[in-house]
Parts: C-alpha cells; structure tokens; sequence
C-alpha cells in the first residue's frame, strides 16, 4: 500500500467516524499529498496528527470540528508549504498552537479559526508579522477584538474578505483600522458586532471595492449608514441586514 499512498495528491475523509489514531498513521507515507479534509473526524487526536509532519508538501489542511489542540499546530506547522488552514471549531486550539503555525507557515492565504475561544488578538498580531499573503480570514464568533483588527490592517493588507460574525469586542474603531489598511477588501461580514453608521462610513470611503457586506443584527446600524454604502462603494452587489420584526398574529 505504501508505494499507492506515496502517489496520492488529495485525500477526503471527512465526517470518518470510524477513523482514529491508527488508520491515520498511514498518512506518514503520503509525502506528495497537497490537500486533506478530515472535518469532524473526532476520534483522530494530537498524537495521530504527528503524521502530518511527513506531508511536506501539503498545502491545504481542512480540519474543522476536530479534537485536536495545540500539540497537533506544532505538527502540522512542518507543512511549510501550507496555503489553506481550516480549525473552525476546535476548540482545544489556542495562540500557543497558533504561534508555530505562523512562525512556520508564512504563505498562509486563507485561514479559518471560527468558534475557537483560545485564539485571540495575539494570533492576529503574529499573523500580521509573518503571514503578509493572507487574502482570506474567518475569525466569527471569537474574541478578537478592534486591537485585532489594527494588526490586521498592518500587516495584512492584501485581505480580501474578512469573517468577524459575532465578535462583540469589533467595533467602529477596528472597521476604520481594517478600512485604512485592507483596501482590497471584497467581503466584510461584521454581523453580531458592536458596529454603527459611523464604521460603515469609515468602510465605504476606505474600502471602495467591496462586493459582500453582512451586517445582520446590528443594531446600530441604520438606512443611513446603508445608504453610504451604496453611494461610495460601486461594485457592493450583496448586502444583508437583519430582516423587520413580522407582527403576530393573534
């Protein structure tokens, strides 16, 4: 088998109830994968995810939903090669993980760290130092918070869309950091987020090739700071805002 696995260029076993620990050391014989989706297969731990660090050349890495922690980043950040992070729910992840992806993953072009309560503006920071490639980030229901978002606009400037849904610590002040430094922006979803008219006017004059906007449950936002929106930026095609309450029928 190992001759067959050392051909193998992507592997798909997500949602693999069955797959644990043991069948996923056949992966140390997959020097040539490139890309691996492996979401919700809980029963692969840290120790498991060691085998990665023979898959030099991977350059996409979906794990969503995993029990896996920070012992596992420090394997998988001997994939130098890496372009594509998906952690979205791992929840045992934290800045320390995080801090040897970017220390050794520095091409990193989309990374997704939804849901994870441990990764915070320290990750953000050190992703705006080594990972200047970054196009795409999803942080969504985080604590990252408007100091995050300075970072980003530093370092990060070639982001093209950003996923900050449900992070009650982004407000005006990161919007007009992230319009000020993130002028490629095409997606920007800051639905659930402390936000007013007032940051999406920043937004509108800073950002003005955006294409997507959420901003669902906003409550600060109104049909002015829309209107500013639609006047500044040419190419916004989407926008979603909370629909109006429907009265009851008694």
């Amino acid at each position: 088998m190992a001759p067959f696995l050392g051909v193998l260029l992507e592997l798909d076993i997500s949602d693999s109830s069955g797959v644990g620990d043991k069948g996923f050391a056949a992966l140390e014989h997959c020097g040539n994968l490139r890309v691996l989706r492996m979401g919700f297969c809980r029963l692969v731990s840290d120790s498991g995810i060691h085998a990665l660090s023979y898959c030099t050349q991977l350059q996409q890495l979906h794990m969503r939903n995993c029990s896996v922690g920070d012992k596992a980043m420090e394997y998988v950040s001997n994939c130098h090669q890496l372009r594509v992070l998906i952690v979205r729910g791992c929840v045992a992840i934290t800045d320390a993980g995080m801090r040897c992806i970017t220390r050794h993953c520095t091409l990193l072009q989309e990374l997704d760290i939804g849901g994870c309560a441990g990764i915070t503006d320290r990750t953000i920071e050190l992703l705006s130092h080594r990972c200047d490639q970054l196009q795409r980030l999803r942080a969504s229901d985080g604590p990252i918070t408007d100091e995050g978002l300075w970072y980003l606009s530093v370092g990060c400037t070639q982001l093209q869309s950003l996923n900050l849904n449900g992070c009650a610590g982004v407000g005006d002040v990161g919007l007009q950091a992230i319009a000020h430094g993130c002028k490629q922006l095409r997606s920007l979803n800051v639905g659930r987020c402390n936000i007013s008219d007032s940051g999406l006017q920043t937004i509108a004059k800073g950002c003005r090739y955006l294409e997507t906007l959420v901003v669902e449950r906003c409550p600060r936002v109104t049909d002015s700071g829309l209107e500013i929106m639609m006047r500044y930026c040419n190419s916004l095609a989407s926008m979603f805002r909370s629909p109006p309450k429907r009265s009851r029928i008694p």
